[in-house]
């Protein structure tokens, strides 16, 4: 390693490599397990911005006063609340153990605000999420952290399908489209969930919406389009974000990991999508088509789109 430090000559985006746009494309495709082109991506995702902050505007001309988010701050009760708060709109839970964990002071710097650890596969009774103290601004970043990592994200993803008996090959296959975009999904969905208006949790929800659109877009825009850091500011400047530090951050968090936030954001578009074209069918239920995707379990989209109306 120390012998290569500096023979690198690209320091922009993948396109900048050779066939490097042919190759983020591809990659895109495989690893968020969509058909649809770099373009079609950047489309979905410039729609979805629009109609979130149309509905973020309707939603500021009733907004009432803010109240507190939450009476208490532990995981542990959070989760509970969770727990109880998702009854109605999705299937039941299976039955499982779960421990809270802390992240080792000396570790707190380096790793992200929360983590579900995988069970192994034989013996998913036994589940872990982590929790990093100093990555937590406040209540409500915990609470939808804990709703992504726990119910109804990734927690109750895992144990639902694998209440399904699935086969054990199911289990070596990886789509982080799914399984992140469900995730961030359920995020999404537990605004709700919170002690608040329907009008704040819409507010709040479609914001962090929006921010993640735009760390999607700078990733297509970055690897795809050939931005630079200057583009990358510009770009951001037009949404109202204006800090050259923090988009210098955000370039370089993007550099180094090509195509992470579409598996998140076009994730959770398509699971958006799924549960249009099933409410299109006549389908009202949500409880319905939650246990209709979860039982499809993780795969591309196209195969999703497939069986889950079944």
């Amino acid at each position: 390693v120390e012998e290569l430090k500096g023979k690198g000559t690209n320091e922009k985006g993948l396109c900048y490599f050779p066939e490097g746009r042919k190759y983020y494309e591809w990659y895109i495709q495989q690893s968020v397990g969509v058909t649809d082109t770099i373009q079609e991506l950047e489309q979905l995702t410039c729609r979805q911005i629009s109609e979130d902050i149309t509905g973020m505007e309707e939603a500021v001309n009733e907004a009432k006063q803010a109240a507190a988010i939450l009476e208490d701050g532990k995981a542990e009760r959070i989760l509970e609340k969770l727990k109880k708060g998702i009854g109605t709109a999705f299937p039941e839970i299976p039955k499982t153990s779960l421990r809270i964990k802390y992240v080792p002071e000396e570790m707190q710097e380096h790793l992200s605000p929360a983590f579900y650890m995988i069970p192994a596969i034989d013996y998913t009774e036994e589940n872990v999420i982590y929790v990093n103290q100093i990555q937590m601004r406040d209540d409500l970043a915990l609470f939808t952290t804990l709703a992504h990592e726990g119910y109804p994200g990734h927690l109750y993803q895992t144990i639902f399908f694998e209440s399904t008996n699935p086969d054990p090959v199911r289990s070596i296959l990886n789509f982080g489209g799914y399984v992140e975009g469900w995730a961030t999904y359920a995020e999404m969905c537990s605004y709700y969930l919170m002690p608040l208006s329907k009008t704040q949790a819409a507010i709040l929800q479609k914001n962090s919406s929006v921010i993640l659109a735009l760390y999607a877009l700078a990733d297509m825009g970055i690897h795809y389009e050939g931005w630079s850091r200057m583009d990358t500011v510009e770009f951001y400047a037009r949404y109202g974000i204006k800090d050259a530090k923090t988009i210098d951050k955000i370039y370089n968090l993007i550099l180094g990991s090509p195509g992470n936030y579409l598996k998140y954001y076009i994730g959770y578009i398509k699971f958006l999508e799924l549960k249009k074209e099933w409410i299109k069918s006549g389908n009202q239920s949500q409880k319905e088509f939650h246990k209709a995707v979860l039982s499809v379990g993780p795969a591309p989209f196209e195969i999703v789109g497939k069986y889950f109306s079944l």
